[in-house]
């Protein structure tokens, strides 16, 4: 049998949990049995993304590989954390990405720290201008 990774298996549980949940909502069940489960801890993980070098080397590099099934979805990390540097808020990113849960897109918070800066500084002269 195949391990699987703790993140895939809380993924699967969280499907299954779904299904089950309609059940209950449809009088199959009387009450969803997954409710109890215990959820795998999973790996903060590890954000990487090409730098403005990279990415062109990066892509002439997988057509000259041949590689044939690159697809798009394979640059997600690479996307949202240029979105991220360009200043775009976590929700639009988000949305972009498909995530449900906001706390998928915070590991890409930490790209933002100097547009946190750039708005503490607006904010700061906005106040003073008011005073």
């Amino acid at each position: 049998m195949r391990e699987r990774a703790d993140g895939t298996v809380n993924r699967h549980m969280r499907a299954l949990s779904a299904a089950l949940g309609h059940g209950v909502k449809l009088g199959w069940l009387a009450l969803n049995p997954s409710t109890r489960s215990i959820k795998l801890s999973e790996p903060s993980g590890r954000v990487r993304f090409l730098d403005d070098d990279e990415l062109p080397r990066f892509l002439a590099a997988v057509k000259a590989a041949g590689i044939t099934d690159f697809r798009r979805h394979d640059m997600r990390h690479c996307a949202a954390s240029y979105l991220v540097m360009a200043g775009v808020d976590l929700v639009s990113v988000a949305r972009i990405l498909g995530h449900r849960q906001i706390q998928m897109t915070m590991r890409y918070s930490r790209l933002a720290s100097e547009r946190v800066v750039e708005l503490g500084d607006k904010l700061a002269s906005k106040l003073e201008g008011a005073a």
